[in-house]
């Protein structure tokens, strides 16, 4: 049963499809529902894990908000009509009955949408639930995110070493110089794993999407970034490991910030 009607518009994929997305601003119900604040992964932490030499591979969850369920007291709130289409829905599951099908075709909503004012809060939290599965037990000496202890590196230390992070979990080798654990971090959709090595910032990407997609998240492997140095744009900022560590800013985000400046300049003038 469908309580109230939200919209939904054509988005065009390529030259030769066009998909559909609900738009969750216009059923009313984000003036009546409360959702907590919540942090989210920043340069600073993704540095933690990052020295000179590091590498970073990057994955892309598909369809973020898609892939997690709507309440059900919530979905008979954002129903969706399709009526002014001519589609047939007789073979569907659990018809509405209080409404004639040839005249009003509604059909509920099942899914976090772009526009819901929940929708961030509920695909953030339940990525981070897949992270703890991802990272797996620490203490497994065949998990790629394995790591022994968390080494502290501050200014006022006697042994303070300036090119290593001042918080930031290690692995010990039994033959070898204790490195940085492999890690992972997300952002809303962007994965990135890091790892001492090329093999092993892949072999973290291949457990991420792997592990992502056995939980029922999309892994979208054409956007995937192999690993290496010099990554692309991440949380909207770049960073190279390349004779040392560098972060960045992306043009497009510089450009972005320079036209607020003059804007803020021009409603003062």
């Amino acid at each position: 049963m469908v309580l109230s009607l939200t919209s939904y518009f054509p988005v065009k994929k390529g030259e030769d499809d066009i998909r559909m997305a609900c738009d969750g601003t216009k059923c009313g119900l984000n003036n009546s529902v409360w959702v907590p604040s919540f942090m989210m992964p920043s340069l600073a932490s993704h540095l933690r894990a990052v020295v000179e030499g590091t590498h970073m591979c990057d994955l892309d969850i598909g369809e973020c908000f898609l892939n997690f369920m709507l309440n059900p007291k919530l979905r008979v709130l954002c129903g969706i009509d399709l009526g002014p289409y001519d589609l047939d829905l007789s073979g569907l599951d659990e018809p509405n009955e209080e409404v004639e099908v040839e005249k009003k075709k509604w059909l509920a909503w099942n899914r976090a949408a772009m526009g819901m004012k929940w929708s961030p809060y509920q695909a953030v939290k339940s990525i981070h639930f897949a992270e703890e599965v991802i990272r797996g037990d620490r203490h497994d000496p065949d998990n790629v995110f394995q790591w022994d202890f968390v080494r502290c590196n501050f200014p006022e230390q006697e042994d303070y070493d300036p090119s290593l992070p001042w918080i930031s979990k290690v692995r010990e080798l039994p033959d070898g110089p204790a490195l940085l654990a492999a890690d992972l971090f997300t952002y809303v959709d962007d994965c990135r794993t890091t790892g001492q090595s090329s093999q092993e910032s892949w072999l973290a990407g291949r457990a991420t999407g792997s592990k992502l997609n056995w939980l029922g998240c999309q892994d979208a492997p054409r956007k995937r970034r192999d690993s290496r140095i010099d990554p692309g744009a991440w949380a909207g900022s770049l960073i190279c490991t390349k004779d040392g560590v560098f972060a960045l800013v992306s043009d497009e985000k510089w450009d972005k910030f320079k036209s607020q400046v003059e804007e803020l300049g021009s409603m003062l003038a």
